[in-house]
């Protein structure tokens, strides 16, 4: 949507102003999270080309703002309510039009926020096509890495199997698709390809049901890596400030006679699919947003 906004915005040479922030909940980056953060970055922004806009905001010649992730801001302490208020009064403030795109899960608050103005609901239909964009780049991605180690090769019988009940069962949701490829395509498990159609006759219903397989494999790992796993996870969601990854791993190996922990591939591998490493930041992080609603809902 971003993109398409500022593709045309050049287009057609307009003077309108375009302001954008992505919300986010994860505990490396909380300030993305408070919606006061939210209105100041847009602030920033849209003063980058007219300082009159903090004065008088109903004099702009026009404006754009879009606010993707809008349920990851914070709903304590009363902020998202009156950030939705705050939102609506600029939306409906007298003076030159600033329209507003808002992109969010289907929130109670948030929905009743803007029941009053447009709005479109996206189901797992609407996304179809993009998951099935998604199913092909990435099966096609894992048939190659598979055939780089194992020379057991992926029949295109198979591989439309595949596609189908990955399109067919994903519920519009993108992460539910990469976690049934990883599980399906993991070599110590699935050597055949009959073993693979069996998998294919049991994928689990939905982002929960999946999590829950995963931390099943998390629990039949060995009691050390068990408590390591749940102390790092644990660490990961209650952490007010990030870590470094040199940090993370020597925390973990507090109370052990010898490291146990070595390299952040140990990390990844004990903790499943729950945590990633990014390499940009040099941090641990929760893999998903969907991971930490999983834990917080235990």
């Amino acid at each position: 949507v971003i993109d398409s906004i500022l593709l045309e915005k050049e287009t057609a040479q307009s003077s309108t102003r375009i302001a954008y922030f992505y919300c986010s909940r994860t505990s490396d980056d909380t300030k993305r999270g408070d919606p006061s953060n939210v209105l100041r970055s847009i602030a920033r922004q849209l003063i980058d080309e007219t300082i009159d806009l903090i004065i008088e905001l109903k004099d702009i010649s026009s404006a754009t703002i879009i606010i993707d992730g809008l349920d990851e801001c914070h709903s304590q302490d009363g902020k998202r309510e009156a950030f939705l208020q705050g939102l609506k009064t600029i939306a409906s403030s007298p003076g030159n039009a600033v329209k507003i795109f808002v992109a969010s899960r289907d929130d109670t608050d948030i929905r009743g926020a803007f029941l009053d103005y447009p709005y479109h609901w996206i189901d797992a239909q609407d996304n179809k096509a993009d998951i099935r964009k998604y199913v092909e780049e990435e099966l096609e991605k894992a048939i190659q890495r598979r055939s780089k180690t194992s020379s057991r090769r992926i029949s295109a019988r198979l591989a439309t199997k595949i596609e189908k009940e990955l399109v067919d069962k994903s519920g519009g949701i993108f992460r539910w698709v990469g976690l049934q490829l990883q599980a399906l395509f993991d070599t110590n498990i699935n050597k055949l390809e009959g073993d693979m159609e069996h998998q294919l006759l049991k994928l689990p219903p939905g982002l929960e049901a999946s999590y829950d397989v995963i931390y099943q494999q998390l629990l039949a790992q060995g009691t050390l890596s068990q408590m390591i796993a749940h102390k790092a996870i644990a660490w990961l969601l209650c952490a007010r400030q990030p870590i470094s990854t040199f940090d993370f791993i020597q925390a973990l190996n507090v109370g052990f006679d010898h490291p146990e922990i070595k390299t952040k591939e140990d990390v990844i591998d004990i903790c499943r699919n729950f945590v990633k490493h990014d390499e940009d930041l040099d941090r641990f992080r929760i893999f998903h947003l969907s991971v930490t609603n999983y834990f917080e809902d235990q």
